[in-house]
């Protein structure tokens, strides 16, 4: 169980009826799952899938900065020189360089962004409450 679905759990079986006993307990065995999952945690979201949610939501933005950054770098400081040429570290040339750092961003686009079918369950994706620990 996510913090975030141990969180939903807390708070709609345990402290909402205990503010408001009208209310009913949406989980009824909330306290057995929830321990069970504590003993015994298991990933709900796979490798592969988690990376690419990261990058989209939050480190594809801070890439697309380093990315500017640094062809700003590179082009600003050697005004005589195109951009390949510009781009050699000591004894690698340029245009290796810029073909390493230019495959990196492809490759982050494509993990980030590839379709692929979604297998998280809870709170990443819509699935019935109670579902989650059956893919065991």
């Amino acid at each position: 169980m996510s913090i975030a679905l141990a969180s939903d759990c807390f708070e709609q079986d345990f402290l909402a009826p205990t503010l408001d006993p009208s209310r009913s307990v949406e989980h009824g065995n909330w306290r057995t799952e929830l321990g069970d999952d504590y003993q015994r945690p298991t990933l709900k979201i796979t490798i592969l899938e988690a990376i690419s949610n990261r990058l989209r939501r939050i480190y594809f933005a801070l890439l697309t900065v380093l990315c500017l950054a640094w062809l700003f770098r590179v082009t600003a400081f050697a005004p005589g020189e195109g951009l390949p040429d510009a781009a050699a570290i000591a004894s690698v040339p340029g245009a290796v360089v810029t073909g390493l750092v230019g495959m990196f961003y492809v490759s982050m686009l494509v993990l980030a962004f590839w379709p692929r079918e979604r297998e998280a369950k809870e709170e990443f994706r819509e699935t019935e409450a109670g579902d989650w620990k059956e893919s065991e």
